[in-house]
C-alpha cells in the first residue's frame, strides 16, 4: 500500500482535488464538495462536514476538526474505498504527532476546561431545569462527554427498562451504541431516509442485522429549522479566537458568501429524501 508524505498531500488543496488527513490516513474527499442542489450548497457553508470547512483543511491534517463531530466509521460508510488513499509515511506521522504535542490550546479549549472544572456538585442539581442549564454550558460540548453520554443513555435505558430511540444522526454509530447495549435490550432506530435508495437500503439492513427491534421512519424534516444559536456558533468561535469582530462594509460584503446558512442541524438533513411518499415508505419494508 502506498504511503504519503505531507508534501504530497499538500498538493491536493483545491475544489478539484481535495485530500485530507484523518488519524494519519489520507482520504480524497473531493466528492464531498460536489453538492448540487441550492439547499445543499447553502448547507455546506456552515456544516462542520461541509464545503467551507473541508477546504479550510484541504491538503492538511483535519483530525481535530473531524473527530468531534463524526462517528468513527463515518468515512468507511460514506466514502468509497477507492478514495481511502493510504497511510502517511513514518516521517509525516511523526511530524504531525510533534505538531500536536506543541500546539497551543485555543481560547475555546481553555474556556471549556475552565467550565468543566467549575461544575457544581451533583447534590446541588435539584431539578431538570438545573440539569438542562448545565447541559448547555460549554463543558458539555467536549468530545469525550458527548460520546460517553450517548453510551450512558443506552446503559441507563437498560437499567430502567426504557426503550431507547437511536437517531440516524447520533454522535456515535449505531454499531457502537448497540455494542454498549445489554443482552436483549429493546432499542429502536429513528430512520431519516437517504435520498440515495441504495444507501437507505444498506442502513435498514445493517440496523436489522445489529438487532434493533423496530425502525421508525421520520418524515418531518423537509426543511431545516431556523436555529439561530446554531448558525451563530461558528462566528462566535472565530471572533473569540481572533479577537477581531467582523463588521459590515459595503465595499467587501458579498451576498453569496455572507449568507447565514442553516447551521449544523440544518446540514444534517442535506442528504435526506425530501420527496417522501407512501409508496417509498412501503418500499422500505422490502429492504428488511
Amino acid at each position: 500500500m502506498t504511503s504519503w508524505s505531507l508534501a504530497q498531500v499538500a498538493e491536493h488543496n483545491s475544489v478539484t482535488s481535495c485530500w485530507v488527513i484523518i488519524r494519519n490516513y489520507v482520504y480524497d474527499v473531493t466528492e464531498f464538495l460536489n453538492v448540487l442542489s441550492p439547499l445543499e450548497r447553502q448547507v455546506a457553508k456552515e456544516h462542520p462536514g461541509g464545503a467551507s470547512i473541508i477546504l479550510k483543511y484541504a491538503g492538511k491534517d483535519a483530525t481535530g476538526a473531524y473527530d468531534p463531530i463524526h462517528p468513527l466509521d463515518a468515512l468507511e460508510k460514506n466514502l468509497p474505498a477507492s478514495k481511502h488513499l493510504g497511510p502517511l509515511n513514518s516521517n509525516a506521522a511523526y511530524t504531525i504527532a510533534i505538531s500536536q504535542e506543541n500546539k497551543p490550546k485555543t481560547k475555546d479549549e481553555l474556556r471549556v476546561e475552565t467550565a468543566f472544572k467549575q461544575r457544581p456538585p451533583l447534590e446541588r442539581i435539584l431539578s431538570l431545569a438545573d440539569m438542562e442549564f448545565l447541559s448547555l454550558e460549554p463543558h458539555s460540548r467536549s468530545l469525550d462527554i458527548l460520546k460517553t453520554g450517548e453510551i450512558n443513555l443506552t446503559r441507563g435505558a437498560a437499567r430502567t427498562d426504557i426503550i431507547q430511540m437511536v437517531s440516524s444522526n447520533a454522535s456515535l454509530s449505531y454499531e457502537e451504541i448497540m455494542a454498549a447495549a445489554a443482552p436483549s435490550q429493546p432499542i429502536f432506530f429513528q430512520l431519516y431516509k437517504n435520498v440515495n435508495d441504495s444507501i437507505a437500503e444498506k442502513r435498514v439492513r445493517d440496523v436489522e442485522q445489529l438487532g434493533y427491534k423496530a425502525i421508525c421512519l421520520t418524515v418531518d424534516a423537509l426543511v431545516p429549522g431556523n436555529r439561530e444559536k446554531d448558525i451563530r456558533a461558528p462566528w462566535v468561535l472565530e471572533e473569540l479566537e481572533s479577537g477581531n469582530p467582523e463588521y459590515y462594509t459595503e465595499t467587501t460584503y458579498d451576498v453569496e458568501s455572507g449568507a447565514a446558512g442553516f447551521g449544523t442541524a440544518g446540514a444534517l438533513i442535506a442528504n435526506d429524501d425530501r420527496d417522501m411518499t407512501w409508496e417509498k415508505a412501503r418500499g422500505l419494508l422490502t429492504f428488511s
